[in-house]
């Protein structure tokens, strides 16, 4: 299976077509099955947007879309409100425990595709990004126990950052770290974490990242591939 996720900085009605047909023409290039993009505004029409919030929606909030190209069509994200766990409050971030008060923008559930549970997050440009992220990998680590998941996304805070958070599990083994930068400022912001590996040994599963041209053109961010 292979996913491409990217942050398409805000694409929308205003985004001029040569921008878009960029877009278009690279997702075309890496031939994904499924495409999950993020920070589409409301008004976009080259993708469907889903507007996952946990505020009152509005035209300015950024969105998701979601394309499963094996069926050809755009497939409905669920909006999931991840619970807290004691792994998470271990850590003893400030904020309290309540997910829909670390992030606007909605953890975003694709269902279960060749018997993985994926998942895309977007997380806040802020200081939360490291308590979203954080949060989100204690929930699924516990929710999903030994089954396979995928959390892929723009997680606004470096593989490194994340490896540090003081959470009660091990990050450091879920973290697919590409290795080179996704922003155009040189951070790697956009990547994934998975159990698969950590399963592997039982169920023969691998899976693979890697960092797809970043053209300012398209998007201040590169899509990111995973082949499992």
């Amino acid at each position: 299976m292979k996913l491409m996720f990217w942050n398409t900085q805000r694409l929308g009605q205003s985004t001029d077509d040569a921008s878009v047909k960029l877009i278009q023409d690279t997702i075309a290039k890496y031939k994904p099955d499924l495409h999950i993009l993020c920070e589409l505004t409301t008004s976009a029409t080259a993708f469907t947007p889903q507007n996952l919030n946990y505020r009152r929606p509005n035209d300015f909030q950024l969105c998701y879309s979601y394309y499963d190209a094996r069926v050809g069509k755009s497939i409905n994200l669920i909006k999931i409100v991840p619970e807290s766990t004691d792994d998470y409050k271990e850590a003893l971030f400030k904020g309290g425990n309540d997910f829909t008060r670390i992030a606007d923008r909605a953890l975003a559930y694709a269902g279960s595709v060749g018997g993985v549970h994926l998942y895309a997050l977007h997380a806040p440009a802020s200081g939360n990004a490291l308590k979203a992220a954080s949060f989100v990998a204690c929930h699924l680590n516990e929710s999903h126990q030994e089954d396979p998941w995928i959390l892929i996304g723009d997680l606004n805070v470096t593989p490194d950052t994340l490896k540090e958070s003081k959470v009660g599990i091990n990050l450091n083994s879920l973290i697919l770290d590409p290795g080179v930068s996704t922003h155009i400022r040189g951070n790697t912001l956009d990547y994934a974490l998975s159990n698969i590996d950590i399963r592997k040994a039982k169920d023969k599963r691998s899976i693979q990242i890697k960092v797809g041209d970043l053209n300012k053109d398209a998007s201040d961010h590169a899509p990111i591939i995973l082949t499992w």
